[in-house]
């Protein structure tokens, strides 16, 4: 009773004790009570009267102001630029669409970020280009865009790219520097001509089918992390480089670092004369941005005029046609340094840093040099080579001038020797194979050490190795199927711990030399081993023995 009592006065108690306020509308016109759809969505869509963005006739989109920006459908333009932002704080959003090219050939980039910006975000979407890699030339050709994200000024500050698709440019998949703040994440980067990625940071990315035949970096960081990279040409190693310092310290592997003080080589900044496509007159260092080629007969393609030079061809090809001159030459100036890149096609030699007058100290690394006409490499006096190829030049792979070395570098089918070194010179642990005459041939005092030699030769006289003078060192080499494994025309020379098989003849040492024992194995029967232990076969406690096996 109690209970029922309690629910009766609760339902009867007043109604103005749920009172909800006045039910009149209040005096005057109507006024809308809703957030308008700018209110609801703040970006600015990729349109044409959207404060901040202009639309050229090519179809380009110049973003001029800071903000956040969409695309609404797919961007489709006829040649140059797909979208230039302009200014800085801008977050762009592709929102699942595609950016792509009609032009003929590579022009333009889809995203450009024009001058040096900062707080810059681009996400989700796709670059849709059509080059793609071809067995000749060995590169990645075609129509489209030149690169897919790039930074025409300094290394942005603070730049984030993710979850983009980017497929079919001819030079960078995306180029944002090398600054920490610049981080690509979640990207996969396709058939790209130079570099896939190059950024402070990296992390869940791909990179596959970049660079040329026989070089490319798909990935390069400070910090590399899960991630993975597959050159153009099948087979090649995978070409992603982390550099453990950063860009404002000590310096750069493959000289990429992003300072405003280096100067790109060009017609404007380093014109030509009547004997060279392109002339550098001062010291400083100097980038290509974009693949050169060389047409015009009688000229150099790029002459140094100056000492203390750096010039890196930033991953890119600098070529050559018929009746040309050097790729890049150099005519007594000292302190020269050329990396990262390729040079073929040219009628005369690759690179010439001697030219007839001497000069010193020269670094040549990390470079391509295949089909002049004639030497590849020509090194000045000290000049010293690392981790370079030389193939199919008309002449000598690698020329080395007095005094000077080369290391970790491949000579292949060229029609001279493969490594010519003058006195005073190292040759270490190169590769030297299917060259018309010898794989290395050295005159006096040089040493030469855990090289291969292969198939070189077959023209009567040729060697693996050649010695001519007195005072050299040759050390712990291999030399296979050549006329000759090891000859030493002169005496005054020491032979040791080196290996020759299948030569027609493998050993041809002039009198007054010193060597180690020569032990013939060619013909030996050794038991079978099975087991974790033998006798050593051939038994022998010379340290210093040579074998023919």
């Amino acid at each position: 009773m109690k209970m029922r009592s309690s629910l009766c006065f609760v339902l009867m108690l007043p109604s103005v004790a749920f009172s909800q306020g006045p039910v009149e509308p209040p005096a005057g016109p109507p006024v809308p009570s809703m957030r308008t759809l700018d209110q609801i969505e703040s970006r600015r869509p990729l349109v044409a009267g959207t404060t901040g963005v202009a639309i050229a006739p090519a179809g380009t989109i110049t973003i001029s102001q800071g903000g956040s920006y969409y695309l609404t459908g797919n961007l489709a333009v006829t040649t140059g630029n797909g979208i230039a932002i302009a200014a800085d704080d801008v977050t762009l959003d592709l929102n699942g669409f595609s950016i792509s090219s009609a032009s003929a050939s590579s022009t333009g980039t889809a995203i450009l970020l024009s001058g040096s910006r900062s707080r810059i975000g681009i996400s989700n979407g796709h670059v849709r280009s059509g080059a793609t890699y071809q067995n000749n030339p060995g590169a990645v050709v075609g129509p489209g865009f030149a690169n897919g994200i790039w930074a025409d000024g300094a290394a942005p500050d603070g730049a984030r790219v993710s979850n983009l698709s980017i497929t079919g440019v001819t030079n960078f998949g995306i180029w944002l520097g090398a600054k920490s703040s610049c981080i690509v994440q979640g990207c996969s980067v396709n058939q790209v001509g130079a570099i896939g990625i190059r950024a402070g940071v990296v992390t869940d990315c791909t990179a596959t089918m970049v660079g040329t035949f026989d070089s490319g970096l798909t990935i390069q960081a400070e910090r590399i992390s899960n991630s993975t990279g597959t050159q153009a040409a099948a087979g090649n190693a995978n070409g992603m480089v982390q550099i453990s310092s950063s860009p404002e310290e000590a310096g750069i592997k493959t000289g990429l670092a992003a300072t405003a003080s280096r100067i790109a080589v060009g017609s404007a900044t380093t014109p030509g004369t009547a004997s060279s496509e392109y002339r550098i007159t001062s010291s400083g260092s100097y980038f290509l941005q974009r693949n050169l080629q060389v047409t015009s007969s009688g000229k150099v393609g790029i002459e140094i005029a100056a000492a203390g030079v750096t010039l890196d061809l930033m991953g890119f090809t600098l070529s050559g046609t018929a009746g040309t001159l050097d790729g890049i030459r150099s005519t007594g100036f000292n302190d020269i340094v050329i990396r990262n890149g390729r040079i073929t096609g040219f009628a005369g030699d690759g690179i010439d840093l001697r030219n007839g007058v001497d000069s010193r100290n020269c670094l040549i690394e990390e470079m391509t040099v295949s089909g002049n006409s004639s030497h590849g490499i020509i090194t000045n006096t000290a000049g010293r080579v690392r981790n370079c190829i030389a193939s199919g030049n008309g002449i000598n792979g690698f020329w080395l001038w007095e005094a000077g070395s080369i290391e970790s570098c491949t000579a292949s089918r060229n029609l001279g020797d493969g490594v010519h070194a003058e006195i005073n010179c190292s040759v270490s642990r190169c590769s030297s194979s299917e060259n018309t005459l010898h794989g290395i041939y050295t005159l006096g005092n040089c040493f030469v050490r855990d090289n291969q030699c292969n198939g070189n030769g077959f023209s009567g006289f040729a060697a693996g190795i050649a010695c001519s003078g007195a005072g050299t060192r040759i050390e712990g080499n291999s030399c296979a199927n050549q006329d000759i494994g090891i000859r030493v025309y002169n005496g005054g020379n020491l032979i040791v711990r080196n290996t020759c098989n299948a030569n027609l003849n493998n050993w041809s040492i002039n009198e007054n030399n010193s060597f180690g024992v020569i032990l013939d194995r060619t013909v030996v029967t050794t038991p079978f081993v099975n087991g974790n232990a033998a006798a050593a076969a051939p038994a022998t406690t010379d340290p210093n023995a040579n074998f023919s096996y």
